[in-house]
């Protein structure tokens, strides 16, 4: 599988230390809002029944290129996030993009059909030992204009963990505020005691 423990020997694929993982989420937020038309041909394709894949013989994967078409044949830019799979190019230890998904279609389908279609549409040939899997890739464009990319999906385990040890925080915060000892203190002081006086947040997840 394409992990980021698989390439933690080689920083230069799939960490850049300075990337704000901000960044990262409004760059493919972006998609939504600044790619108007394809999100306008997603939605026109699914209330468009125009084309029968029964009757032309499409498969899942077909249909759903036909309807992310936009995104697919756009060309891409670089140092930009994309979702997608890459493959491994084991002479020069480089990622090359495979083949991209929007986030609009993405979010539209299981996890199973991104999959197979990602696969099947793309040039990934390897399924063992380096299994494809879908990545945020960050897209950087070589002089001699490959596609290499750089992984970006580890920031993901790394918020799901930052996050996970927030939320016991904020339970217990939550349920300590709830006794009669700090409900009464609150009535008459108009704070919570100090040691329950905040309610850890999203903000500020990433610094420690």
């Amino acid at each position: 599988m394409y992990d980021s423990q698989d390439y933690d020997s080689d920083q230069s694929i799939i960490s850049d230390s300075s990337t704000d993982i901000e960044e990262i989420v409004m760059n493919l937020n972006s998609s939504f809002n600044d790619s108007d038309s394809d999100s306008d041909y997603v939605s026109d394709s699914d209330s468009d029944n125009s084309y029968n894949s029964d009757l032309y013989g499409y498969s899942e994967d077909d249909e759903i290129n036909i309807r992310d078409s936009l995104h697919f044949y756009s060309e891409k830019v670089d140092q930009h996030y994309y979702i997608g799979m890459c493959d491994y190019i084991s002479p020069t230890n480089t990622l090359l993009m495979s083949t991209t998904i929007s986030p609009p279609m993405y979010f539209q389908l299981s996890f199973q059909s991104c999959y197979r279609y990602l696969y099947n549409y793309g040039i990934t040939n390897q399924m063992y030992p380096f299994t494809p899997n879908i990545h945020i890739m960050k897209l950087n464009i070589q002089n001699d204009g490959t596609y290499s990319v750089i992984l970006k999906t580890f920031w993901i385990k790394i918020i799901q963990r930052k996050w996970k040890k927030i939320y016991k925080q904020r339970i217990e915060v939550i349920r300590q505020r709830m006794t009669i000892y700090s409900l009464k203190y609150k009535e008459n002081n108009g704070n919570w005691p100090s040691t329950i006086s905040y309610l850890p947040t999203l903000y500020g997840l990433m610094v420690n």
